[in-house]
């Protein structure tokens, strides 16, 4: 019997084993084997790079047969980039101490810091322990903390010069396409300003009060239509809820730290001047302690100033890593519970819709753990919010007034801003059932 018959022989009675087991642990199985085959074939491809070896061949190498796409290759070939600086990452694989995703975040991180995050032991275990999503959002802060202004500016000019729109025809969708190519930053406002658009439109149509499949659009059709007022200035109002369309985060302790765009990562100080220039963009400055961010019992809802504190500390939600202004403000402890959840920044955190109506359904509390990870865990009945009753559904020819004013105008937020003269909008409220206060 040839090797390949002996693997496949072997692999079959693996999965027999299993035929009947839990559904978690087929998943933590097959998680296992996964790590253990792509830590295997990273070293094989490791072996095989010279010192210094550009990244390029070794992703032609992994690519070899046309068996996976060229993201696939890209990502074989960085992983083994990181293993060859660092070939304790594959027995951490091989062992399942990392997953192949959690590997592939390091590996990504080294291959924008010449290697580096691969042999920084902390920020490997910090990956290792979180999930998934947080170990991403631990690995872009790890980046932000060690941004180079000479490379961050060097690759803004890059994207700028490549800057372009083109039109085309999808032949399979027989559909019209703009596209639009240039610096992370300009197309991040832009993404920005148009999900803020769109989220005017589905409170238009409807929003919480009506089921999605009730709604006239689609969110990607509410999308187009966003684009299209945005573009065409018939957008009745930019802004949504008091959120801002960018939030800059700068540490004022640091001035030779790069400033980061929240939702985008460290942009040059050119684009940094250009954000500050317009006036509704808010920014969040490190170590400026004039805003009032703990309320204790005396606000039930989230200030304007919070808001953009969480964005700039959370960066989007704190589960799945929705982006940021797509997400809520949610009480740790929910304000109407037996416990009292009070209103301060750090018994507060960002979570998108679908997750912040799924922990209060499901009766789960979110704590913080070290490293800045996010969990869940079964709420204490001193915990859990009272039941709301269920609202009654609108239907979208319903005219009646939105709760949220989407015509005022917004304003830079400085360092010298007190709480009652801060814009007179407040985040949107919370969407879930549950926790229009929790």
């Amino acid at each position: 019997m040839d090797t390949r018959a002996t693997w496949a022989t072997t692999i079959d009675a693996a999965i027999a084993a299993f035929d009947h087991a839990p559904l978690g642990e087929v998943q933590s199985f097959c998680a296992g084997v996964r790590a253990k085959v792509d830590a295997f074939e990273a070293k094989r491809l490791a072996a095989e790079m010279a010192p210094d070896e550009d990244e390029q061949p070794t992703r032609r190498r992994a690519a070899a047969g046309g068996a996976r796409s060229r993201a696939a290759a890209r990502r074989t070939a960085r992983r083994a980039a990181a293993i060859k600086k660092n070939p304790k990452l594959a027995d951490d694989m091989d062992s399942g101490r990392l997953t192949s995703e959690q590997a592939d975040t390091i590996a990504d991180a080294a291959s924008k810091s010449d290697g580096a995050a691969a042999c920084d032991q902390g920020l490997i275990d910090a990956v290792a322990e979180a999930g998934v999503d947080a170990g991403r959002r631990i690995a872009s802060d790890w980046l932000q903390q060690r941004a180079d202004k000479n490379k961050t500016q060097n690759n803004h000019d890059r994207q700028h010069r490549r800057r372009r729109m083109s039109t085309y025809t999808d032949p399979h969708r027989g559909t019209d396409v703009l596209k639009l190519e240039g610096t992370t930053s300009a197309i991040e406002e832009l993404r920005a300003r148009i999900e803020l658009r769109e989220r005017q439109l589905w409170e238009t149509d409807g929003g919480r009060d009506l089921k999605p499949t009730k709604h006239r659009r689609s969110r990607e059709q509410r999308l187009f239509d966003a684009a299209q007022d945005i573009l065409l200035g018939t957008a009745a109002g930019a802004q949504s809820g008091g959120k801002p369309a960018v939030v800059l985060n700068i540490d004022a302790s640091n001035p030779q730290a790069a400033a980061e765009m929240v939702g985008v990562g460290p942009v040059p100080d050119s684009v940094a001047a250009e954000i500050l220039a317009r006036a509704n963009i808010f920014i969040n400055i490190a170590d400026v302690d004039r805003k009032t961010l703990w309320w204790g019992r005396l606000k039930r809802r989230a200030t304007l100033t919070q808001f953009i504190a969480l964005a700039a500390r959370d960066k989007g939600c704190v589960l799945c890593g929705a982006h940021w202004l797509r997400c809520e403000v949610h009480h740790l402890t929910p304000w109407n519970a037996p416990a009292k959840g009070e209103t301060n920044i750090d018994d507060l955190a960002l979570t998108c819709s679908t997750c912040h109506h799924d922990t209060h359904a499901a009766e789960l509390t979110i704590a913080r753990g070290p490293h800045g990870t996010w969990t869940t865990r079964p709420a204490l009945p001193n915990e859990i919010a009272p039941k709301r009753p269920h609202k009654t559904e609108r239907t979208h020819t319903d005219k009646r007034p939105l709760t949220i004013a989407d015509n005022q105008p917004t304003r830079t937020a400085g360092p010298n801003d007190s709480e009652h003269r801060a814009p007179t909008k407040q985040p949107a409220k919370p969407e879930s059932a549950d926790d229009e206060a929790a």
